[in-house]
């Protein structure tokens, strides 16, 4: 089992493509970091209209396939997401 971990700051409704590059079957963990502000989940074209919502400091885990990407946006401020992948 492979375990990856990183954090990114969301500025921005424009998507930001998380580290979900595999060839296999892989988890996802996501964490909101932030303290007022929500995320939104979803593909390339997630917006804060269109995402999955994760609310301040809640965390998601996501079964994804090869070749799956996540992607997360921001409707408000600027926080921070940790991840980790799990394979």
């Amino acid at each position: 089992m492979a375990i990856t971990t990183g954090q990114v700051t969301i500025d921005s409704a424009t998507p930001v493509q998380l580290d979900t590059s595999s060839v296999s079957n892989f988890k996802m963990m996501l964490h909101n970091m932030s303290n007022t502000d929500n995320l939104y989940v979803g593909n390339q074209d997630v917006t804060p209209t269109t995402g999955f919502e994760v609310h301040s400091h809640v965390y998601l885990t996501l079964d994804c396939q090869p070749n799956d990407a996540v992607f997360v946006c921001s409707s408000n401020g600027t926080h921070t997401l940790s991840w980790m992948k799990i394979q």
